[in-house]
């Protein structure tokens, strides 16, 4: 493609495998702005992209591109295409999706060169990611793995917060501000 879609902000919940990050995302639904009242979608694969105001619209991923085996590329056009083919006449776009902190395959990098990279792509004016510490099962992060994090992020220029993912239905509300406009 010649032409890219416009990216505003981009969120990425970060975590190792199996540590909740599907349903973090899925928690986002809590604000009624998503279209589900409220209610936290049980479905396999709710759909990818929903409109935030009249301009812009969110795409959801809820599987990480580690999960799906997708190389960086893959995962960088694929998110380009669904933002750009579901809706041109949308001027803004924002994406919201999930990363594994270290890859465990050989086809995509760690969720940092990740991030990057989406940066590099697509220049959205904000990039925030979520550390998940304590996990669902409520273990906590490494105290020098989780400073290099913070380190290398910030020098990115990327926000970062920590979340606590041992509950399904309490952090939903803070994803979803990032997306408020107003």
């Amino acid at each position: 493609m010649t032409e890219t879609c416009y990216v505003e902000r981009a969120l990425f919940i970060l975590g190792d495998r199996n540590t909740g990050k599907s349903t973090q995302l899925r928690s986002l639904f809590l604000d009624r702005r998503f279209g589900k009242n409220g209610v936290i979608p049980t479905e396999r694969k709710p759909p990818e992209t929903y409109y935030i105001s009249n301009e812009r619209r969110l795409y959801l991923r809820l599987t990480s591109p580690h999960e799906y085996g997708e190389s960086l590329s893959e995962f960088l056009d694929k998110c380009e295409d669904r933002m750009w083919t579901s809706g041109r006449e949308i001027s803004r776009w924002n994406f919201v999706g999930p990363l594994q902190i270290v890859s465990r395959q050989k086809i995509i990098p760690d969720g940092i060169v990740v991030i990057k990279e989406f940066m590099d792509r697509f220049k959205p004016e904000r990039v925030r990611a979520v550390i998940l510490s304590p996990n669902r099962s409520g273990e906590f992060m490494e105290c020098n793995t989780l400073l290099n994090l913070l380190d290398e992020m910030h020098r990115m220029n990327c926000e970062v917060i920590l979340t606590d993912a041992q509950t399904s239905d309490k952090n939903g509300l803070i994803y979803s501000d990032f997306f408020d406009f107003t």
